[in-house]
């Protein structure tokens, strides 16, 4: 037994070596090519990283704007915007149906982190906010 493996190592030895040969003949005898380089690709300008697209951020805000309002399907947005400063947020505003069954009027919203209506916060804390965020 001790026998077999020895003589299956030897072929195995002598079958390297013969490869080996083959293939050293073939490359002096130009049979044999090295592999080719691949060819350099001009890299792309450095560009800041990509965030979100603006046209989906504002289908996020418009969504968000709409969770927070009484009669969401009668909400009209108007000129919306997305600032990128401080905080990636999303500024404009938006019509709706109040309780009563009428337009409450153009109202400012903020959505980013968190989405604010105007008339849900306190005198002057959107005046505050717009100006920080939007302004």
């Amino acid at each position: 037994m001790a026998s077999d493996t020895g003589q299956r190592n030897t072929i195995l030895l002598v079958g390297a070596a013969v490869l080996g040969l083959v293939v050293v003949d073939r490359a002096f005898n130009g049979e044999v090519t090295p592999a080719s380089k691949p060819t350099p690709v001009a890299s792309p300008p450095a560009t800041k990283p990509a965030g979100p697209k603006p046209q989906l951020l504002m289908i996020r805000a418009e969504r968000e704007v709409r969770a927070i309002l009484r009669d969401p399907e009668s909400a009209k947005f108007s000129d919306m915007s997305v600032r990128t400063s401080p905080a990636v947020a999303v500024c404009g505003y938006v019509n709706s149906k109040n309780g009563f069954g009428g337009m409450t009027g153009k109202q400012r919203f903020i959505s980013g982190a968190v989405t604010a209506v105007e008339d849900q916060l306190g005198v002057g804390e959107m005046d505050e906010l717009w100006g920080k965020v939007c302004g």
